[in-house]
């Protein structure tokens, strides 16, 4: 789930006209002669990515939030009171002319951010426009707590196993294994711009890789338990700021990719060497009193945030993300995208912040996780911040041009 939003929140009770407004976008998918499913997603504002699916027979659209940290595809019945107070208005309907079959599996599901969602299992086909359907697990919320959060109709998670499907499945085995795709995978392509991202199933987008012979793979710390346990989760050998290493623990430290997390989280030990790192020659601030969301002063160009991970080969590999991409402006305000985490078996997030610099491709039949550098670019923070003062300038004469024509108007009433 999302937990940059109660950042969003912060901000906005300090700033008042900072608002997330979703953008409709006319859907396509595209299939191409690969077997590859292209679907576009919907950027929140850089804080949440949405694409669109299709449920039951009748292949009723859904947005959801494509999560590669967890396992379950969820939806709000229309048994949910909470759901709608929560702000889900478009929920879905399971009986037996759409070929959905509920069952007595009752499910409660919590996350990092600390909401959850509980209901029953559906069985019930579903799918990509333009792909075709497979029969899938389905959770029908019927309760929710501190869910508000997302701001799509559901959430589907794209872990390595799905334990409430037959056999543990997950949904992009199923397309695999009906011969939907020709690769067992998916990938992510993030862009800053609202409406360049996109979640492929089947392979990955080469025109979004700045160099397709630059992809390397990184395997996946297997937990033998086959099962939703298990996550897409790898060794981190070190990290750096700049020129400074952080200081980790001597045993493993454990990282996963996660679409489902906006920001870049580390574990609190490591945060605080962070924060004191950048405090050495920069001058940061939080954001809002008794938060540990720091903020930057527009245009300061933080030092490269830079991850060594070990690939298939045995080979180690420097991530390294530029401070134009994990500094975030939101509405001129200039937020650092990296935040504390309590969990203590991983150690890092890398969540939206970290995938907006490549592109991540998850692969079920090699229980790999490839990266390769993205050629999303980040907007220029001063141009974004001239553009907001001219807006600010525009309204207000547009706000003073409407005064002036009442007052006269007043005046003109007032003559006769």
């Amino acid at each position: 789930m999302r937990f940059a939003y109660l950042l969003l929140a912060l901000i906005v009770l300090q700033y008042s006209y900072c608002n997330i407004v979703k953008i409709p976008i006319k859907k396509k998918i595209i299939v191409d002669n690969e077997n590859q499913a292209i679907d576009p997603l919907v950027n929140f504002n850089n804080f949440m990515y949405a694409g669109e699916i299709e449920v039951g027979k009748n292949k009723q659209k859904f947005s959801v939030d494509f999560d590669s940290g967890s396992n379950l595809l969820w939806l709000t019945s229309k048994n949910c009171p909470t759901c709608r107070q929560a702000g889900y208005n478009n929920y879905y309907d399971c009986n037996t002319s759409d070929e959905c079959e509920i069952t007595n599996n009752y499910t409660q599901v919590a996350y990092g951010d600390g909401s959850s969602v509980g209901g029953f299992i559906a069985n019930v086909p579903v799918g990509i426009d333009g792909l075709g359907q497979v029969i899938n697990s389905l959770l029908l919320v019927q309760e929710t707590k501190n869910s508000d959060n997302l701001k799509s109709d559901g959430l589907m998670g794209l872990g390595i196993y799905d334990s409430s499907n037959k056999d543990n499945v997950s949904f992009v085995s199923k397309l695999y294994q009906q011969g939907l795709i020709d690769k067992e995978e998916f990938s992510f392509y993030l862009d800053f711009d609202q409406n360049g991202s996109e979640l492929v199933f089947g392979g990955f987008d080469e025109t979004k890789v700045a160099d397709p012979s630059q992809v390397f793979y990184h395997p996946v710390l297997l937990n033998g338990q086959q099962n939703s346990s298990q996550r897409w989760v790898f060794s981190l050998k070190s990290v750096s700021i700049g020129e400074d290493n952080m200081e980790l623990q001597k045993e493993a430290n454990f990282a996963i990719v996660d679409s489902g997390t906006s920001l870049i989280a580390i574990r609190n030990d490591y945060f605080s060497d962070f924060i004191g790192i950048l405090r050495q020659n920069f001058e940061i601030s939080t954001i809002y009193a008794g938060t540990r969301f720091y903020r930057v002063q527009c245009g300061t160009k933080l030092p490269d945030l830079t991850f060594t991970i070990t690939d298939s080969q045995g080979v180690d590999r420097n991530y390294s993300i530029p401070s134009e991409f994990y500094v975030i402006n939101v509405s001129g305000i200039c937020v650092i995208g990296v935040q504390p985490l309590m969990e203590m078996d991983i150690q890092f997030i890398l969540g939206d912040v970290f995938m907006r610099r490549f592109v991540s491709i998850f692969s079920y039949q090699d229980k790999t996780v490839g990266l390769a550098q993205s050629v999303s670019t980040p907007p220029n923070s001063n141009q974004y911040i001239k553009e907001q003062n001219n807006l600010i300038i525009r309204l207000t004469l547009i706000s003073a041009a409407i005064i002036i024509v009442f007052g006269l108007l007043y005046k003109f009433k007032n003559s006769f």
